[in-house]
């Protein structure tokens, strides 16, 4: 930011921050952790407590420990490689100096759906580059939210899939969900209001009417989105001369869960930087992942389409993004 500021091209330049998936889980340790540092207890064979099998007990803390964000809420456990919301949540900040008095009107922050797939049509509206015209992008402009136009976006549910590292052919591998309710495909219905870590599932024959309703809406969409059926994308050009196109700098942090920054609370470690960001610009309380480990999440926020269907599962996939495939940075180049 100092250096934007030192060229004079702050002003209409985006800075934005977000993370790829949830806090990381547990690792071994190789030597004991500074007396206070929080630990969890660890598993043997299994990255997370919910992994553990019948009968299997934790093994004593000092086999593995952290990662735990310590915030002014209480602890939370590293979540990533999970689809709960500790695994899929990620902090996501948006600062353009030249919307900031719109910004302060929405009170620096924005409770709206936004997913990774999102970005592609958002930054290309922004600059005026062209979406490709020969396959569907999976993503929606939130180009008016980031402006601080509106204090929503137009996104009505979020979608995650992964099944790689180990889950196995019976566990739930696609989610979707909006601002309360979430849907596996396994049928698990979760009420994030009162069950954020998603613990006690909704039985389906008591539901009442309004329930049943969201659950069949997110069921549904959850249908058109695994058949292939995406929304057509709309970049929301808002930019049309290069005098007015923006400069956009995206910061992208590795396993940053979505508590892993001061203005949420967090007392480990400071990140006056960032805090900064989001006392300036908006906040987007509602940013979320496609997938909660790095390689195919960041795929989705690449090309604007969820990366299964580009063969994108895990880390280690051969070949990872289809040469094919357009991704960002080319279709801003090309405008």
């Amino acid at each position: 930011v100092k250096t934007l500021e030192e060229q004079g091209i702050r002003e209409n330049t985006i800075v934005m921050f977000t993370g790829d998936n949830g806090t990381t889980y547990p690792v071994k340790i190789t030597k004991p952790a500074p007396e206070g540092y929080p630990k969890v207890t660890g598993i043997r064979g299994a990255r997370h407590r919910s992994q553990l099998r019948d009968g299997m007990k934790p093994i004593p803390d000092s086999a593995l420990e952290g990662p735990l964000t310590r915030t002014v809420d209480g602890d939370v456990p590293g979540g990533k490689d999970l689809m709960s919301q500790r695994g899929v949540h990620v902090p996501l900040v948006v600062d353009w100096p030249a919307y900031r008095d719109n910004y302060q009107r929405i009170g620096h922050r924005n409770d709206g759906l936004v997913d990774f797939t999102d970005f592609v049509p958002t930054l290309c509206g922004l600059t005026g580059a062209q979406l490709p015209t020969d396959r569907e992008l999976d993503g929606q402009s939130w180009v008016a939210a980031l402006k601080g136009e509106s204090a929503d976006t137009p996104r009505d549910a979020v979608f995650c899939h992964y099944w790689s590292f180990g889950r196995k052919q019976d566990q739930a591998r696609t989610s979707i969900h909006d601002k309360r309710w979430k849907l596996y495909d396994n049928g698990n219905f979760f009420d994030l209001d009162s069950d954020g870590e998603e613990e006690r599932p909704h039985p389906s024959d008591s539901l009442d009417q309004e329930t049943k309703e969201s659950r069949n809406r997110l069921r549904s969409r959850m249908n058109e989105i695994l058949v292939g059926k995406a929304e057509p994308a709309s970049a929301a050009m808002s930019a049309k001369s290069s005098a007015t196109r923006p400069n956009v700098v995206l910061i992208y942090s590795d396993d940053h869960g979505w508590r892993d920054v001061g203005y949420h609370g967090y007392r480990d470690v400071m990140t006056p930087n960032i805090d900064k960001l989001a006392a300036g610009g908006t906040q987007f309380s509602q940013g979320y992942v496609c997938a909660s480990v790095c390689g195919p999440s960041r795929a989705g926020l690449l090309t604007g389409v969820y990366q299964q269907r580009m063969g994108v599962y895990g880390n280690y996939d051969k070949g990872g993004i289809p040469t094919a495939q357009p991704m960002v940075f080319e279709m801003l180049k090309q405008q």
